[in-house]
């Protein structure tokens, strides 16, 4: 029998994977519940942190004069629902880097998953599309959303930097193309969707590798990400026309309606575009007949 190197802590105070006995414990030390266990290698440890998910869907009440744990702004709603993404990318910057992208909305919610990230193997690439996998797979009529990130990066991308490279036709002021600039439109188009729809998101930086368990979990799924089959890039230019021709599509119909005092029978463009298969692409074959099936939809509602 191999000694134990690795100490799963599965459920307890912090889940995740620990070398040393001592550590373990203090995870575990009078948490009622606790599951815990030891292998030889990291690999299996951390597969028997996340056999299970990390993560059970959880809306968080927070009074208008209440601060979060990690020192953000006063809420600004009372009631909303926070989610937390992170990328990971092994090697980073060398040619055998492998990236991957974890989402996690709590303990043992079955949304929590792991996605290797798709075409070129980088960090900052992961943590944009970590966003974007948490935008394409959330209802858009719920409560408000706070997607929670450790990157700078992608903060930066979304904010400053943003308004100003769309200023300057996508390139720096060296003159060079914007770096990930497909995967930022896209983004973009997204969360500009989000606000036309009447949806609040926000987006929130945290710090990272702070004991938040949030940001915890996300990098271990992340992690775990890495481990997946490589995935083809998506054509991302091709991705923000289609989302915007259906959204736009879908946003005058369902004003249309509201101006009739009825309700759009389905939730969000995102579920009707994507459904479960976030990584595939739209073939235009399957994005005509998707079309002619939001016309036949809405000439039902609105003939009611």
């Amino acid at each position: 029998m191999v000694s134990p190197k690795y100490y799963a802590v599965q459920k307890g105070r912090l889940p995740g994977v620990y070398t040393t006995w001592k550590d373990c414990e203090l995870q575990i030390r009078n948490f009622a519940g606790a599951v815990h266990k030891s292998f030889a290698t990291h690999a299996e440890a951390e597969r028997f942190v996340l056999e299970t998910g990390l993560g059970e869907n959880k809306s968080v009440k927070r009074k208008s004069n209440e601060r979060e744990d990690e020192g953000g702004a006063p809420g600004s709603e009372p009631e909303f629902e926070e989610v937390y993404c992170d990328g990971a990318c092994k090697n980073n910057g060398n040619p055998d880097a492998v990236a991957g992208i974890g989402i996690w909305w709590g303990p043992d919610d079955p949304r929590n998953e792991a996605f290797r990230c798709p075409g070129a193997q980088t960090n900052n690439r992961a943590e944009l599309i970590a966003i974007i996998m948490v935008l394409l797979s959330a209802p858009m009529d719920g409560k408000p959303l706070i997607i929670k990130s450790d990157s700078d990066y992608s903060r930066k991308c979304l904010g400053e930097w943003s308004r100003g490279w769309i200023q300057k036709n996508w390139v720096t002021s060296s003159g060079q193309p914007v770096k990930n600039r497909g995967i930022i439109k896209y983004l973009l188009a997204l969360l500009n969707a989000r606000q036309q729809w009447g949806h609040k998101v926000e987006i929130k930086w945290v710090k990272g590798h702070a004991g938040i368990v949030g940001n915890e979990g996300a990098d271990q799924l992340a992690n775990l990400g890495c481990t997946y089959d490589e995935e083809e890039d998506w054509d991302w230019e091709a991705k923000t026309e289609q989302f915007n021709a259906v959204f736009q599509e879908e946003l005058q119909k369902k004003n249309q309606l509201e101006a009739k005092g009825k309700k759009r029978a389905k939730t969000s463009p995102f579920d009707s575009c994507y459904g479960n298969n976030t990584s595939a692409s739209f073939t235009e074959s399957e994005l005509l007949a998707y079309l002619e099936c939001l016309k036949d939809d809405y000439t039902q509602d609105l003939s009611d």
